[in-house]
């Protein structure tokens, strides 16, 4: 694939997970995903398979979450996706925010599946 597709298809996960679509937004993740959610929330760690990745998708969609991509960087099979993120009224943008802060997404695409493209 190319790198214009690969920022296609993560761009339609987003969007599958904006719209609060879980199934479809599973569909672009590999059987064998690794997530790592930074940081020292209760969500904070390492996920394994889809199963797990989608446990953690699925408590972010229970609360007020949003994330809003902001520009998606491509080199080959990795795609970049700088992020404003809000989780109930904690933003990562605005007058709220402690310190400047961009989130980043970094997913790597290695095949496809069923054609559709899959995160690593």
């Amino acid at each position: 694939m190319s790198e214009s597709d690969n920022v296609e298809a993560t761009k339609k996960g987003y969007a599958a997970f904006a719209a609060a679509n879980l199934d479809d937004a599973m569909k672009v993740f590999d059987d064998d995903v690794e997530w790592v959610q930074q940081g020292r929330s209760t969500v904070s760690g390492t996920y394994h398979g889809k199963g797990e990745v989608g446990d953690l998708l699925a408590k972010f969609a229970g609360k007020t979450f949003t994330t809003k991509p902001k520009r998606y960087v491509a080199d080959d099979d990795v795609v970049i996706v700088l992020t404003d993120v809000t989780i109930e009224g904690e933003s990562t943008e605005g007058a709220s925010r402690i310190a400047e802060e961009i989130r980043a997404s970094v997913l790597s695409l290695r095949s496809q599946q069923h054609g559709v493209p899959i995160f690593a």
